[in-house]
C-alpha cells in the first residue's frame, strides 16, 4: 500500500542477508537464499519443509506451474512440489544441463528451462527441443525465462543480451546504445510482452514496445551512468506494477504508480578507489569504517556512485572533509581527486541529491594515511645516531687492504642476488594473489564451475613451484617452463583467453639436465601483459628456447601486442631493470649484458636472455 515494506532480516530468522528471489504463492512467500535450502514466510515465521531432504546445495527460482505446483530451479537439477510429495528431475538424466536456472511454462504444459546449455522444452518426462549456440543463441549460458500469452519464449544470456524464440527460431533484441551492454541476468515480461523490465550488473532497463521495435529506458546507478556493479539477480512484478528485485545486498522495491522519498532517496557508495594510480581493492565501506593506503601517497581517486530507483537522476554529489572542508563540496560527476594530503586520520563524508532535491543518506567513512619513515619523531635522532656510525665505518674501512674490499664487493653481489630473487617472488604475493582470488570469484559468482577448476589447478601450480624452490637460486629449465606456462595462463584468463602461447624448441635441449636462475621468466611474461596485451586485448607471446653452444642457452620472447614497443626510449621500465642487475650478479657483468630487448621493425617486441651453462 506504498506505506508499509517489509523488511526479513537475521533478526526473523533470516540465515543469510542476500536474496536471489521472492515469490507469492497465494499462501506464503518463498525465499530463495544462495547456500540455503527454499524457506517459506508465513505469519511473520520463516519454515522449510525441506530441511532435511532438500538434495540441491545452491537453488535459483521458485515457480508457480499451472496447476498450482511450484517448482524449484537450482544446481544439479529442478524439484517439483505440491504441498505434500516432490518430483525430482535431474542434470543428466532428464534435462542435459547441470546448472538449471530458470523456468516457465507455455500454454501446451511444456517446462522450458534455462541453465548451463542454453534452454530446454521438457514435457512427458523428458527433453523434446534444446536450443543451444547451434541454434543461434549467442552464448549457452542463459538466466531469466519467460512465457507470454503468444508462447513466445523471452531468455537472457549473460554476454548476449535479451532472445526471443518464436516457433523455435531465435531472434535477438538488440538495444540501440551500446553503453546498455548484454550482461543481463534478471528479466520480467507482461502478458504480451509489450513491457519487459531487465536486470543485470549495470542497474536496470525497462523496454515499451512501439511500432518501431523496443524503447529502452536506464534505472539504476546515477540514472544512466553505466557500467556500475549493481548486480540485479532476480525481478518480479506485483499486480500494481510495482517490481520487487532481488540482489547481492538484499530486497528492493520499486514503486512504479508513486513515489515514496523516505524510501527511495539515492544511496551512495564507492565504486572505485585508487592510490596514486593503482586500484585499491578489498575496501569499500558502508559507514564508519576506515579506508587505508600506502605510506608517502600522494594522490587519492574516489570514484562515487548513487543507486536511486525512483526513476530520477542524480543532479550531483556533495562532500566534504573534516578540518578541510568547513561546508559540502559540489561534484557533479562523483569522481574525487585529493592531492597531497599530509599523513593523518580525515573523516570524509558524501552524499547524493536527485533532480528533485531529495538528499540520500550521508556516508560517512575515515580515510587514513600512515606517515614515511623519516617523518616520524625519532627519525631525527635515529639519522644522527646513524651518521655517527656511518662515519666511524667510514674512517675504520679506509685502512682496509684491497683484497679485504673485493671480499666485500663479492658478498654485496650475492646479497643482491638473494634480494632481488625474494623481491621478485614477493611481487608474485600481494597483487597477484589479489586479483587471481577475484578472478576465481568472479567464475564462481557466474557459475563457471569448470573454467573455475582449471583457473584453481593453475594457481595452485603457480604457488606450488614459487615455494616449493623458496630457498633455491637455481631450478631446472623444465620446471621453469611448467610456471611460465601456468602463470601465463591465469594472466591470460583475465583477458578471456584471447592470447595465444607458443612454445619453440624444447624438444631440442634437456629441460630436466640445464639449470636457469628461478622465476627468470616470470617479469617478461608479466611486462607482456601489464604493457602490451592488457591494452590490446589481443595478441601472440612466442617463446623460442635454443643452445646457442654448450656452455650458453639462450631464451628468446616475441611479443606482437604492439604497447610494449611504444615504451619511450625502450629503456625497459624497473622490472627489466632489476632483471638486468640480477643476471649480472649471478654471472658478473658482460659486455652488452646478459639481457637485451627491442621493437623490430615488424612491430613485435623482442627480449633475448642469453645464460651461461657448465663451470
Amino acid at each position: 500500500n506504498h506505506n508499509l515494506i517489509e523488511q526479513i532480516t537475521s533478526k526473523e530468522g533470516l540465515p543469510e542477508p542476500g536474496v536471489s528471489m521472492i515469490a507469492w504463492d497465494g499462501l506464503a512467500y518463498w525465499l530463495i537464499l544462495p547456500n540455503n535450502p527454499p524457506m517459506r514466510y508465513v505469519n511473520g515465521k520463516l519454515s522449510s519443509p525441506f530441511s532435511n531432504s532438500y538434495p540441491f546445495g545452491a537453488t535459483h527460482f521458485v515457480r508457480r506451474l499451472n496447476d498450482g505446483r511450484m517448482i524449484f530451479t537450482a544446481n544439479g537439477g529442478a524439484l517439483i512440489w505440491d504441498g505434500n510429495t516432490t518430483q525430482f528431475l535431474f542434470s543428466g538424466k532428464d534435462l542435459p544441463m547441470s546448472l538449471v536456472y530458470d523456468v516457465c511454462q507455455d500454454s501446451q504444459g511444456a517446462l522450458w528451462f534455462s541453465g548451463s546449455e542454453g534452454v530446454v522444452r521438457w514435457k512427458s518426462g523428458e527433453p523434446i527441443q534444446h536450443f543451444s549456440e547451434e541454434q543461434g543463441l549467442p552464448e549457452k549460458l542463459t538466466y531469466s525465462i519467460r512465457c507470454d500469452a503468444l508462447d513466445r519464449i523471452w531468455t537472457v544470456c549473460y554476454g548476449g543480451g535479451l532472445i526471443c524464440i518464436e516457433k523455435g527460431k531465435v531472434q535477438p533484441i538488440v538495444a540501440p546504445d551500446a553503453r546498455f551492454g548484454q550482461e543481463w541476468m534478471a528479466l520480467d515480461i507482461n502478458s504480451d510482452a509489450s513491457q519487459i523490465w531487465l536486470g543485470g550488473v549495470k542497474g536496470i532497463a525497462q523496454l515499451i514496445q512501439t511500432q518501431k521495435g523496443y524503447t529502452w529506458k536506464a534505472y539504476g546507478p546515477a540514472q544512466g551512468v553505466y557500467g556500475q556493479s549493481v548486480v540485479i539477480d532476480g525481478i518480479s512484478r506485483a499486480a500494481n506494477g510495482d517490481l520487487w528485485v532481488g540482489t547481492v545486498t538484499g530486497m528492493v522495491c520499486m514503486p512504479m504508480q508513486q513515489k515514496m522519498p523516505t524510501q527511495v532517496r539515492p544511496v551512495v557508495y564507492l565504486n572505485e578507489f585508487r592510490a596514486d594510480g593503482y586500484l585499491v581493492e578489498g575496501q569499500f565501506p558502508d559507514s564508519e569504517t576506515t579506508l587505508s593506503v600506502a605510506a608517502g601517497t600522494q594522490a587519492l581517486l574516489l570514484n562515487f556512485a548513487a543507486l536511486d530507483l525512483s526513476g530520477d537522476p542524480i543532479s550531483h554529489f556533495q562532500y566534504r572533509i573534516e578540518g578541510l572542508h568547513s561546508n559540502f563540496i559540489k561534484s557533479t560527476s562523483g569522481t574525487i581527486n585529493l592531492l597531497g594530503l599530509d599523513p593523518g586520520t580525515y573523516l570524509f563524508e558524501i552524499q547524493a541529491i536527485n533532480s528533485v532535491g531529495e538528499a540520500g543518506p550521508i556516508l560517512g567513512f575515515s580515510l587514513h594515511i600512515p606517515p614515511l619513515w623519516y617523518q616520524r619523531i625519532w627519525v631525527p635522532w635515529l639519522g644522527l645516531i646513524a651518521l655517527l656510525g656511518v662515519a666511524l665505518l667510514l674512517f675504520n674501512t679506509w685502512f682496509r687492504r684491497r683484497e679485504k674490499e673485493l671480499k666485500e664487493k663479492a658478498r654485496l653481489f650475492e646479497r643482491l642476488s638473494s634480494l632481488q630473487l625474494r623481491t621478485l617472488k614477493q611481487n608474485l604475493n600481494p597483487h597477484f594473489l589479489g586479483n587471481a582470488l577475484s578472478n576465481l570469484q568472479g567464475l564462481l559468482l557466474t557459475n563457471q564451475t569448470e573454467k573455475a577448476e582449471k583457473y584453481l589447478e593453475d594457481f595452485g601450480q603457480v604457488l606450488k613451484i614459487s615455494l616449493a624452490n623458496a630457498d633455491s637460486e637455481f631450478i631446472s629449465l623444465h620446471e621453469e617452463m611448467e610456471f611460465l606456462q601456468f602463470y601465463f595462463s591465469l594472466e591470460n584468463e583475465r583477458l578471456g583467453n584471447a592470447i595465444q602461447l607458443n612454445l619453440h624448441g624444447l624438444d631440442g635441449v634437456n629441460l630436466r639436465e640445464i639449470q636457469v636462475p628461478h622465476l627468470i621468466t616470470q617479469p617478461l611474461v608479466e611486462n607482456a601483459f601489464k604493457h602490451g596485451f592488457n591494452r590490446t586485448g589481443k595478441g601472440e607471446l612466442r617463446v623460442e628456447v635454443d643452445m646457442e653452444s654448450s656452455r650458453s642457452l639462450r631464451i628468446n620472447l616475441l611479443s606482437d601486442a604492439v604497447g610494449i614497443g611504444n615504451v619511450p626510449g625502450l629503456s625497459g621500465g624497473m622490472g627489466l631493470g632489476l632483471l638486468r642487475q640480477r643476471l649480472d650478479a649471478l654471472f658478473g657483468e658482460k659486455p652488452g649484458g646478459w639481457i637485451q630487448w627491442a621493437r623490430l621493425e615488424s612491430g613485435q617486441f623482442q627480449v633475448q636472455l642469453i645464460l651461461p651453462q657448465g663451470d
